[in-house]
């Protein structure tokens, strides 16, 4: 009698664990204010980070955003992806990227918007699109990423592991609860 009010026992605290964890996460996520300007933001922040090609990338980027705004009480996806992926002085064109294509007024001279960047542009976004939808996702779990140099460097220095997330031009990490050096801000 004893054993079974011990597994009794168990199987309630696994159950109240298993809820409570739960709950937990589902408190802090936070949806997008907007699937429409998410997928802007993010279209913008993947050719900042890995160019006009569409590569994995992308959804991996979201994956690490959306894993951080969940992270944070009253966070949303938009304001963690501005926060993570800061607006780049020397590319201002980039915030000038809209949903309906138009060359943004500070493109560089010389550089060919209709027919080249419009194209690529119009492709990014709905690729981001699907992405935030739901419809693509990252091959990978990662809980950061970075450039393979300078970010390269820091993560490696914090202990954390590399991960594969298919065809990308950025590395994507795992923390193991690790956070950037306090030395150096985190991105």
């Amino acid at each position: 009698m004893a054993n079974i009010k011990m597994i009794l026992g168990w199987l309630v605290a696994i159950t109240l664990l298993t809820s409570v964890e739960g709950y937990v996460l589902q408190a802090h996520a936070m949806p997008p204010a907007s699937p429409a300007l998410a997928s802007l933001l993010l279209a913008r922040t993947c050719v900042k980070e890995a160019g006009w090609e569409i590569t994995d990338d992308c959804a991996a980027i979201h994956a690490v955003v959306q894993k951080r705004a969940d992270m944070e009480q009253h966070t949303y996806y938009e304001q963690m992806l501005e926060r993570y992926s800061k607006p780049s002085a020397a590319k201002p064109w980039l915030q000038e990227l809209d949903v309906a294509a138009t060359r943004p007024a500070s493109w560089p001279a010389g550089a060919h918007w209709e027919g080249v960047h419009e194209v690529k542009w119009r492709a990014m976004l709905a690729h981001a699109q699907q992405i935030v939808g739901g419809k693509v996702v990252a091959a990978c779990d990662p809980a950061h990423w970075g450039d393979r140099l300078g970010d390269h460097v820091r993560a490696v220095n914090a202990g954390w592991t590399e991960i594969a997330c298919g065809d990308t031009r950025n590395e994507f990490w795992k923390t193991k609860g690790a956070r950037w050096p306090t030395h150096q801000p985190e991105p």
